[in-house]
């Protein structure tokens, strides 16, 4: 389960899922404000950093400050 960063909305199912390079890359839309949105993950499960995509079409990332902290 995953918040939206635009709303703070809990979303449950990934709209699409892949693979990139080291990743594994969950995409969503927002059930709330339709924002879209990609979560990345390590090949340990632990959460990396989000993309959030705007109207213009590029993207804002927000890192996962603790596991930044810690390395």
């Amino acid at each position: 389960m995953t918040r939206c960063p635009s709303c703070g909305v809990e979303n449950t199912n990934p709209v699409d899922t892949w693979r990139r390079g080291r990743f594994n890359v969950q995409a969503y839309v927002c059930a709330k404000c339709k924002a879209r949105y990609e979560e990345y993950y390590d090949v340990g499960g632990e959460h990396c950093l989000t993309l959030r995509f705007q109207k213009d079409k590029c993207y804002v990332k927000i890192w996962n400050l603790k596991k930044l902290l810690e390395e």
